[in-house]
């Protein structure tokens, strides 16, 4: 179910696709470190199911019973990409890598532009790009984001890798940066446009893993240098009042929003700096 209240009732007991992948990333990432083949059993299960009742006939998969209305989203099929590989790495199971598989090869061909090498982010019920300017999104964070799924991927000696992460990063760094505030911004359209110029945490900790997943592969000094940059602009994030919290969103003019620190931020800043700390120690 999508909610839950804090004594374990159901707000929403709706299904969502998004929930459903971190579902699987959890049953792999705590079934490998615990042990738990029955965690990984369960989410064989679970993908039984998904595939059963949500497998679309243009490729990917309907995302449930919340985002029931176009346009589709690449979103959830990234973090289902990040389940099964962490899936595939935990049981070695065959099924979990041809998912992977099957996802990356969806990516590289229909979410990606070919044109530019950019990330769309809303497509019509066929993949194709949505309509108007909406189809035309990219979003600095997400492209950094699955260009670290690709470097895994080209690390795993999988050929799509290696070209999908340089294209997503070449169109990210180049137009999705702001020099002056060190930071990546929240959401660029194909021709290097600004539409939306705040920048949020989250955006900041996949320009850090990207970065050092590339580092790994390439052993440069632009990557080296990438990944130093990303860590200061993140560093930003950090500096409250109460240690340990984290800021959110920067507006376009440098200046903090003033909010709660928002939970989900936590799975970003924790997979950065594991890349972080298992690259420099």
């Amino acid at each position: 179910m999508h909610k839950l209240d804090a004594d374990g009732s159901a707000i929403d007991p709706r299904a969502d696709l998004y929930d459903q992948a971190f579902v699987l990333f959890a049953l792999g990432t705590a079934g490998k470190a615990l042990m738990r083949k029955d965690w990984i059993d369960a989410a064989e299960s679970l993908l039984d199911r998904i595939e059963a009742e949500w497998t679309h006939p243009s490729g990917g998969f309907r995302e449930g019973e919340i985002a029931t209305v176009l346009p589709r989203r690449q979103n959830p099929h990234m973090h289902l990409l990040e389940a099964f590989l962490a899936l595939s790495e935990a049981s070695g199971r065959g099924r979990f890598a041809d998912a992977a598989q099957s996802i990356a090869n969806l990516a590289s061909n229909r979410f990606i532009d070919q044109e530019t090498g950019a990330l769309l982010e809303y497509f019509t019920d066929e993949l194709g790009p949505a309509p108007g300017n909406e189809g035309r999104i990219a979003e600095p964070g997400h492209c950094f984001e699955w260009a670290w799924l690709f470097e895994r991927i080209a690390a795993m000696g999988w050929t799509v890798g290696a070209d999908a992460s340089d294209r997503l990063v070449q169109f990210a760094r180049s137009c999705g940066i702001d020099a002056g505030r060190g930071v990546a911004i929240n959401e660029i359209l194909t021709n290097g446009a600004v539409h939306d110029a705040r920048a949020r945490l989250w955006p900041q900790t996949e320009r850090l893993k990207a970065a050092i997943a590339r580092y790994k592969r390439l052993g440069t000094s632009v990557e080296k240098r990438e990944a130093a940059d990303a860590a200061l602009g993140l560093r930003k994030y950090f500096d409250v009042p109460k240690p340990g919290l984290w800021r959110d969103k920067l507006d376009e003019n440098g200046t903090w929003i003033h909010e709660m620190s928002p939970g989900s931020s936590l799975y970003h800043i924790s997979c950065a700096y594991r890349e972080l700390i298992e690259t420099v120690g």
